[in-house]
């Protein structure tokens, strides 16, 4: 008798220990999901970040990403590396002239925005962008895009 009051004992604890387990693992799932896409209207209405110093602390909640008239030449790497929830990525009216094959890590980019730089080709990798829905190419210097391999 005194065994199963002590069977009982744990399992209520186990239960408990694993029902919250469960919980917190849910919790923090959907606060940290790289996977969740935004609509057109939430992305429009979410907050855009003008600088990647005012967005690396945020690294986690970047969706929007205007770097639009800023003179950039070359884009950074870390937009590669940190932003992997980014959907929106405006690059234009810039000068850059091409585009790096990391783009490839911006798995949940929905809209990317490149025109008017000086971009003569694009990467073979920019066709590994599953989610992507909008490509804005106009004034640039592209005569071909890139072929499926």
């Amino acid at each position: 008798m005194e065994f199963i009051k002590i069977l009982r004992f744990f399992e209520k604890k186990f239960f408990l220990f694993f029902k919250f387990s469960i919980i917190f693992i849910l919790f923090t799932n959907i606060l940290f999901s790289q996977n969740k896409l935004l609509t057109y209207q939430e992305l429009k209405e979410s907050k855009q970040y003008f600088s990647i110093v005012d967005a690396i602390d945020f690294e986690n909640e970047v969706f929007v990403l205007n770097l639009e008239n800023k003179k950039i030449v070359n884009i950074s790497q870390i937009i590669f590396l940190y932003f992997k929830n980014l959907q929106w990525l405006k690059l234009g009216k810039n000068k850059i002239k091409f585009i790096p094959k990391e783009i490839e890590n911006l798995q949940n980019l929905q809209n990317l925005n490149l025109w008017n730089n000086q971009i003569e080709s694009l990467p073979k990798e920019i066709g590994e962008l599953k989610n992507l829905e909008t490509l804005f190419l106009l004034d640039n210097k592209l005569e071909l895009l890139p072929s499926e391999s």
